[in-house]
């Protein structure tokens, strides 16, 4: 994975020595480069990087925000001192009491490869359950998997994948991003190569339209599109900071943009609703949807897995048209149905 990033921030000493060695200190990390969770906000996956910069220097990265910068600011921001009195602490050995961060490390992942097998009849009852086709599945850019290659930077190890596993493709800026799902894996269930800034299903997006859902992950997108034919995407995470001329690209191409993040009720912080509310206090024109809890499903597609995909459309489209300004729940299904699938 490259990193378009230079120098450390700006910083006139580098020291790779005294990086490291703050690394360690307040952060628990040892190696570089590496994938940790945020110290810095709610991160339910290893979304944050710490690595060599192109110019020297050691430095991170949030996909989640988009924040960057040089092991001096990530330490400046988690303590408060200036970056001036942690090098002058650091240096005389004086540093003042601190809580030590211990970090989960995730290797980094260079590269990651697949090879690809025909759609199986167990494929086809996983993905019917999501009213989703394997032709549907080939449409979206989603392979099932036979064998996965990554490199952590020391060569590729391969390796059989699991029996339900699958490539999800996507193509930006010449390049094919490749994010595999296994989802009945106890170890790996994800293995990415994918930044930030890739959108599930972007390519298939119309030029402009009705309505648009942003929805939590590529396969609550596929779910949505597929049942009710509207156009769904869905960004690397729930935590992923948009880049502003994206969204204003979306607004501009459809008329009602609905943002349907996971209701984690059962949790003691509810991240999806948290990040609902962070996306919409920046862009107040996203419709905010929340599935009930009453059905004790957090997203879509567990909705849709429970109770089939007709009681998902039903309570999605109540949601968005529970105000009485639109057609009639019933004649819109029957009107929307198709309306938008780009196959």
């Amino acid at each position: 994975m490259a990193f378009g990033l230079g120098t450390a921030d700006g910083d006139r000493f580098i020291d790779e020595a005294r990086d490291l060695a703050m690394l360690k200190e307040y952060l628990g990390v040892e190696r570089i480069p590496c994938l940790i969770r945020s110290p810095m906000r709610l991160d339910r996956g290893a979304s944050f990087s710490i690595f060599k910069g192109r110019k020297g220097g050691i430095l991170y990265k949030d996909h989640g925000t988009g924040e960057s910068g040089s092991v001096l600011k990530l330490i400046s921001l988690l303590t408060g001192e200036t970056r001036a009195k942690l090098i002058e602490d650091f240096g005389n050995k004086t540093i003042k009491n601190h809580n030590r961060l211990q970090m989960e490390v995730v290797d980094q992942i260079i590269d990651i490869s697949v090879t690809t097998r025909e759609f199986s009849a167990v494929d086809e009852k996983y993905w019917s359950a999501y009213g989703i086709t394997t032709k549907d599945l080939a449409e979206f850019g989603v392979y099932a998997v036979k064998t996965i290659s990554i490199n952590r930077g020391s060569g590729y190890r391969t390796f059989p994948a699991e029996v339900l596993s699958y490539a999800y493709v996507e193509n930006k800026d010449g390049r094919m991003h490749i994010k595999v799902y296994q989802p009945k894996s106890q170890k790996l269930k994800w293995l990415s190569n994918t930044d930030a800034s890739v959108w599930n299903l972007w390519t298939l997006l119309p030029p402009q339209g009705k309505r648009l859902i942003i929805t939590s992950s590529r396969k609550d997108a596929m779910c949505l599109w597929k049942t009710l034919g509207i156009p769904a995407t869905a960004m690397q995470s729930e935590g992923t900071k948009p880049n502003h001329k994206v969204m204003m690209d979306l607004f501009k191409r459809f008329e009602e943009v609905y943002l349907l993040y996971d209701n984690d009720f059962e949790s003691n912080v509810n991240n999806g609703q948290h990040y609902a509310a962070v996306l919409r206090e920046k862009y107040p024109k996203l419709i905010n949807l929340v599935l009930p809890k009453d059905y004790g499903c957090k997203d879509p597609s567990d909705l849709a897995e429970t109770y089939g995909v007709d009681v998902m459309a039903e309570v999605v489209l109540t949601l968005m048209y529970h105000d009485g300004k639109q057609e009639d729940q019933g004649s819109l299904l029957d009107r929307v149905q198709g309306d938008q699938i780009p196959f």
